[in-house]
């Protein structure tokens, strides 16, 4: 039972514009957020004042994300350096 990966539109244009080795390494941290949002060898914390919104630490980048289980669908709402990701 896999969770669909969608983007918004800021999250996926940041995506785009990364080099090939960051994206290597956001790959691979989705594919394990496909098959467990909550792996608890990853860097995730939930946020503070966000109803099911999580913070995915991918080294200096950070990754938030929104989980709907009913559905399975995990929806990547920002990806950024720590100092920009916050405003959500």
């Amino acid at each position: 039972m896999n969770f669909k990966i969608e983007f918004s539109n800021k999250a996926y244009k940041y995506y785009k514009k990364v080099d090939g080795i960051t994206r290597k390494r956001i790959n691979n941290h989705l594919s394990i957020l496909s098959e467990n949002p909550m792996f608890s060898e990853l860097d995730i914390k939930k946020l503070k004042g966000h109803k099911d919104t999580y913070r995915l630490r991918i080294g200096d980048l950070r990754l938030l994300y929104t989980i709907e289980d009913n559905v399975l669908v995990i929806t990547v709402l920002k990806i950024g350096p720590r100092g920009d990701i916050y405003n959500v």
